[in-house]
């Protein structure tokens, strides 16, 4: 399971400077039960994404390991201090926080180095998430992988079959609709009907 930037930055909209559990939790309880607001953007359904990856576990046994890269992490801050206007030392505890406390919950990882994959069509930036993605993949070949981002160029060049399909990339939401399929028997059973 790996977030792109975009997704870490929401949640740190949300919460807002410095990042603490007690923050996300709370907005996370709120936001759980709000009716969805169509004039906003996606940061509720980023933050609750996370929030699913909390437990460290998509169903009793299946895992859900969140990894991160080192890009990841020196974007998501760079981000925070220059587009949310995050002081650096606010910034760092997207890094120690969020970050790093999500991949110690779920017994996830943190990879050095990833190479570019699926650049072009994506940019820069976002072929080194994909990287990650591939790196994870190839770790272990039999698990599912998944990328969860709003960057909508990012989604369609994997809907178009543009980028190898080694793993499945995501919206926050249909991430979440996921998982919840995978946690309730019912709800598979229901949407296998239908």
């Amino acid at each position: 399971m790996i977030f792109d930037c975009n997704i870490y930055l929401d949640v740190a909209s949300l919460t807002g400077p410095p990042f603490t559990w007690a923050k996300f939790n709370s907005a996370a309880a709120r936001l759980a039960f709000a009716r969805p607001d169509p004039t906003t953007r996606s940061y509720p359904d980023s933050l609750l994404a996370v929030a699913v990856c909390q437990s460290g576990n998509m169903t009793r046994r299946e895992p859900i390991e969140v990894v991160v890269s080192d890009h990841i992490q020196v974007m998501t801050h760079k981000k925070a201090v220059e587009i949310l206007g995050w002081q650096r030392q606010d910034a760092d505890t997207l890094l120690t926080g969020m970050i790093g406390g999500l991949v110690e919950m779920s017994n996830g990882y943190t990879i050095s180095n990833s190479c570019p994959d699926g650049n072009p069509p994506l940019d820069h930036e976002d072929g080194l998430v994909y990287g990650t993605c591939r790196f994870v993949a190839n770790e272990d070949p039999l698990a599912q992988v998944y990328c969860v981002t709003r960057d909508k160029p990012f989604v369609e060049a994997y809907r178009s079959h543009a980028l190898r399909q080694h793993t499945k990339v995501l919206t926050p939401t249909q991430f979440r609709s996921l998982v919840r399929a995978a946690r309730n028997p019912m709800a598979r059973v229901m949407s296998q009907e239908n």
